[in-house]
């Protein structure tokens, strides 16, 4: 059976004492689609050095957590709920990094299909992506690291060229910019990238950007973003085309620089994962996974 894994990788590891100190072991929380024999998110332990996984613990009831995130302290780990009915619901849990074991804290109404969430480093907001409502809203986050009732609900409008996916608006990120002045969110319905101005002592938080949103070609179909460690340059993946187009950005404003295949030329389909800028390697590239061939692409 084909299961949808979603892998939030804990970025702060922990040291291999009984083998080679300078091995790491990471911690990974998977989402799952629960139609099946999955049954909510699971922690297993990565040990660097060898390849080996390790089941750690598991936590249910909850239905489709298919995206996750990590505070910074990784103390506390949130995921969407994406039912195929109702509004689903965004879920707050304590993480224990000796155990990998997750305790529920709470849980709030998401607003239609929610398909993405975020948080902020000072772990003040979360904000979540609802694909089938097209809304982007925002969670303040407690002390407890327990979640409040949504301050601030976005309602996209708008639709573009594409009569099956577009008929309406579909909000697919929340992605912070690296200094967390700016939170961009992509909408595949209406082909545009938003950008929102962030201040976590501001009520509201979210506030139009000095350019509020830029329009993307009729039918691409916007999904997925990330950004470079600068913050100059945004990449952002088109589902319906298997293209990435990637924008300069400065002070909330995008230009548009170039558009790239990320597939081969017979192609036909959509692209349904993420993209991400993998920092390691000399300059930077763009992998993405998809059903068939893809392309990779650096960026100097």
């Amino acid at each position: 059976m084909r299961r949808r894994l979603l892998i939030a990788l804990l970025l702060l590891p922990l040291f291999c004492l009984a083998q080679d100190k300078t091995a790491k072991l990471y911690d990974l929380v998977i989402g799952t689609r629960t139609h099946g024999a999955s049954d909510g998110i699971y922690v297993y332990r990565f040990d660097a050095a060898t390849g080996k996984i390790i089941y750690l613990n598991h936590v249910g009831g909850i239905a489709d957590p298919t995206f996750l995130c990590i505070s910074n302290n990784k103390k506390f780990v949130y995921a969407v709920s994406d039912k195929a009915t109702g509004s689903g619901g965004v879920y707050a849990y304590k993480f224990d990094a000796a155990t990998g074991q997750l305790d529920s804290i709470n849980n709030q109404p998401a607003f239609g299909g929610p398909l993405y969430v975020s948080v902020d480093k000072a772990q003040k907001n979360l904000f979540v992506a609802n694909y089938r409502g097209g809304v982007l809203s925002v969670y303040p986050i407690n002390t407890d690291g327990s979640l409040g009732t949504a301050s601030q609900v976005i309602q996209d409008i708008g639709s573009s060229i594409n009569r099956l996916r577009q008929e309406g608006p579909h909000v697919h990120t929340t992605f912070l910019s690296p200094d967390e002045k700016y939170l961009l969110s992509t909408d595949l319905g209406t082909d545009k990238l938003n950008i929102y101005r962030y201040n976590p002592a501001g009520s509201p938080v979210l506030t139009p950007g000095p350019v509020p949103f830029v329009s993307g070609n009729p039918g691409y179909g916007p999904r997925h973003i990330d950004i470079s460690a600068d913050g100059k340059f945004i990449y952002m993946l088109q589902e319906l085309t298997g293209t990435v187009t990637v924008y300069r950005f400065n002070r909330g404003r995008p230009v548009e620089l170039q558009i790239k295949s990320m597939v081969v030329d017979n192609f036909r389909g959509n692209i349904r994962r993420q993209i991400f800028i993998y920092r390691r390697m000399a300059g930077f590239y763009t992998p993405l996974i998809a059903d068939r061939p893809m392309k990779l692409y650096s960026s100097r």
